[in-house]
Parts: structure tokens; sequence; C-alpha cells
């Protein structure tokens, strides 16, 4: 951890503990955790074991706009809160303030700025390596848990107010003109940068004329990452619904797959068929959102440098591997079914 990020550290510690005089919270044990879409603080009350999640809305990523946007996060919070309502699932409870309210913002000095905080109830458990053979059986659990999500989401009316971010096509054909920054700093060939502009346009097109939204379609987490389900027992659980919108339910699952062993890639289709259908020609179509959400996904990492490395492989996988697959019609997500 080099100097400067110690020291801005050491600031967001001071000034999460000025934003939390602003909630009847007692505690006398503060944590940081991470920066990445936040700057996340773990707040404890030794006595009583309660726990909770501080978040300031400080993205690594500058140009980051649902940081800054109080009606977005209010309605993740909105959000969170009828999850746990309707008791189908165990999120993290969003906190109000002393003034009733879910987002806090306060100005912080150093930057100059106001920023947007929010705390959540904390959830025990462990992030895990899901591919690890001692875990045998929890992917099938995971499937099942974003099929409860997808099939209460289809059910689950929203107001004019709740507004979240949509991962649909033309976003997914914006995200790739914007693949022209990884040309520009030497991550992507000329000559990959075409390969997968085309595929892209044509996975598209595939899915404008194959895929209705009717059925398909409504509130997805938008990014079930290792990272983004902690276990605690047999039980597991979703967290970090921040990038959570609208979107087709299949490019949820596509994003989850991508981070899945091709077994527990099986064991998580068949969880989700427990609980909802799949369109019958379900193999096909996740494949061809798999392609998209790792262009995505790489774009999305592009704002961290420390990331590079990674990217130039993932660039390596998608044209070497996925695409030539794709293109061949040959499965390979679903190699072993």
């Amino acid at each position: 951890m080099n100097t400067k990020y110690k020291e801005d550290i050491k600031e967001y510690y001071k000034f999460a503990q000025k934003v939390l005089k602003e909630y009847e919270i007692c505690y006398d044990d503060i944590s940081f955790l991470q920066q990445s879409e936040n700057i996340t603080f773990c707040i404890e009350k030794k006595s009583s074991e309660e726990k909770y999640l501080v978040r300031i809305h400080k993205s690594i990523d500058e140009g980051d706009e649902y940081q800054n946007n109080i009606s977005m996060i209010n309605s993740e919070l909105l959000l969170l809160e009828k999850l746990n309502a309707c008791e189908l699932f165990t999120v993290q409870a969003p906190v109000k303030n002393r003034y009733n309210s879910f987002v806090t913002r306060v100005f912080n000095e150093s930057l100059g700025k106001d920023l947007n905080v929010t705390v959540l109830r904390w959830i025990d458990g462990d992030t895990i390596d899901i591919n690890n053979e001692k875990y045998n059986g929890l992917a099938l659990k995971l499937g099942e848990e974003m099929a409860k999500l997808h099939k209460y989401s289809n059910q689950c009316e929203t107001s004019e107010e709740f507004i979240r971010i949509e991962h649909d096509l033309e976003t997914s054909k914006t995200n790739l003109l914007k693949l022209d920054k990884l040309v520009d700093i030497n991550i992507l060939s000329k000559m990959k940068f075409d390969e997968i502009y085309k595929c892209a346009i044509n996975i598209i097109e595939f899915i404008k004329k194959n895929l209705s939204k009717n059925e398909n379609w409504g509130l997805i987490h938008g990014d079930l990452n290792e990272c983004n389900y902690i276990v605690n027992g047999n039980e597991i659980f979703l967290i970090d619904f921040s990038r959570c919108g609208f979107g087709y339910y299949l490019y949820d699952i596509a994003l989850t797959l991508m981070h899945l062993s091709n077994e527990n890639r099986r064991l998580f289709i068949k969880g989700y068929k427990n609980i909802s259908l799949l369109p019958n020609d379900y193999e096909k179509m996740i494949e061809s959102f798999f392609v998209l959400s790792v262009i995505d996904n790489m774009l999305f990492l592009s704002s961290n440098p420390e990331e590079y490395d990674y990217i130039k492989n993932m660039v390596n996988y998608l044209c070497d591997y996925v695409i030539r697959k794709y293109k061949n019609n040959d499965r390979f997500i679903f190699v072993n079914n």
C-alpha cells in the first residue's frame, strides 16, 4: 500500500466518523474494508455484536455517475428494504439517519465537494472460492437465489421514483464504442478490436431478433461475482446491489457464469431451473450474453491500471477461445451438458 493511498484512507476514516454522528448508532470499532465502487468500512459494537457496513459513495472510476445520483442510490436501498420485507431473502437492510433518510450527503473538505454515504446492516459470512471442491453444491443454491430474485422482480411493481440503470442492448452497443480506449492504451490491438466489435454487433442483432423482453426482462443484480455473495454454513446470501438495475435475466446469469467452473455452471443452471423457467434455447442465448458481459467487465475494470494485465488475459480469452467457438456454433459454457 503506497503512502498516498494510506493517507487517503486515513482521511476517509475521519470522514466516516464524522458522518456517523448523523446516525443513532453506537460503535466502538471501525475498520477499513476496501475501495472499489465505494469506499467501505465495518463498524461494530462489541458488547452487542452489532455490525454495520458504511459505504462512502466514491468510486475508483471518476466517471461513475451513479455515486453522485441520490435518486439512484435511494432506489437501491428501497429495493433492499422490499427484499427484506418479503421474507424470501436475507439481504443487507438499509439504515436511516437521524433525519429519516437512507442517504446522507456530507461535505468532504479534502475533496471540496459533497459525498453520499449509506449504512447497511451487516450479514455474517465469508466470501469464498465457490469453485473449491469443499463447497460442492453451493453453486446450485446460488442459482436458486438468483432465480428467486428474478421471479420476485417479475412480480414487483416499481414507482416512477424508482430509478436504476438499464443493462440493455443499447448500453452494450455504446460500450462497444468505448473499447477504443483500450486500443489507445495498448491493451487491445486494432485487429482484435475489429474482431470483437463485429462479433458483438452480430450478437446484439441476434438477441434483438430472438428474445422478447416480456418474460425475460426485469430487475437484476447486475454484478453477482465471487465477491458479492457470502456463505454462512450451508446458507448463501447475495450482497452488494450497487449495480442492480433493469436488464435481461439471461445477462445476469451470464455475468455470474463468467466466474464459475464448468461443473458449477451446470449446477447453477440446475438450481435456477428448480425455481424458474428458462427459454428453450437458453444455452445459445446465455453464451451470446456472455460475450457482451465479458466486454462490459473489461470496460468496467479499465479505470484501474492495476487491472490492465488481467484485461489483456480477458482479451486473449475472448478472441482466441470464446469468439472462435461462438462463430463455429460450438458450445463454450455448457461444454459438459
